[in-house]
């Protein structure tokens, strides 16, 4: 049974549900956020469970984190809240999913579950250079439709607020991973500056 399916089960999501959000994760605008994407940070979450005062909550979370995405709308995480609630009605972590959710607009959690679950979610700034770099590719890919001038602006601006932060992780779990993503961050603000000009 493949990693995607045991989660599906153990969050109780049954075979309809299953199907809607293979639906969405499959919409032929996602490059990046898609089933291969909530599947690696459930890998990951896996190796940092013990480390969560609500696990199953933050697996639901990464579920629906994303499953309401238009590239260029700043309403993504609100409208997939709204997505998650009508989806798990009654749902005793609702409460917890919403503020997990919630906290990955800006990445900033109040809560070490939400502290987690946002360094899950930019735990891709931190791999191998060359996944990062096909993550940045994904990530193009799915604003194809904005011009590329306008595209590099916003990339940077993205970049270097990160790179501006004190720190990108929070948690102890991915502190060590600190170096590498503001090396993949400055080398990938670098690469947009030399096209820049």
């Amino acid at each position: 049974m493949s990693h995607l399916n045991q989660s599906i089960l153990r969050c109780g999501f049954g075979d309809s549900l299953k199907a809607l959000l293979m639906e969405h994760l499959s919409q032929p605008w996602r490059h990046y956020h898609t089933t291969e994407h909530i599947a690696e940070l459930l890998t990951k979450f896996d190796t940092v469970r013990h480390l969560a005062a609500k696990p199953l909550a933050i697996e639901k979370a990464i579920w629906f984190h994303d499953i309401i995405y238009m590239p260029g709308r700043d309403d993504n995480e609100d409208q997939s809240i709204l997505a998650a609630t009508w989806a798990l009605p009654g749902d005793p972590d609702m409460i917890d999913i919403k503020r997990l959710i919630a906290a990955t607009k800006d990445h900033d959690g109040n809560t070490p579950d939400e502290a987690l679950m946002c360094d899950l979610d930019l735990s891709i700034l931190a791999e191998p250079p060359d996944t990062y770099d096909c993550f940045e590719d994904a990530i193009r890919q799915e604003y194809l439709a904005v011009p590329d001038a306008i595209y590099r602006q916003g990339r940077r601006r993205i970049l270097s607020g990160f790179l501006a932060r004190p720190r990108i992780f929070v948690t102890e779990a991915f502190r060590e991973k600190e170096d590498l993503a503001r090396s993949n961050l400055q080398r990938g603000l670098d690469s947009l500056r030399r096209t820049w000009t």
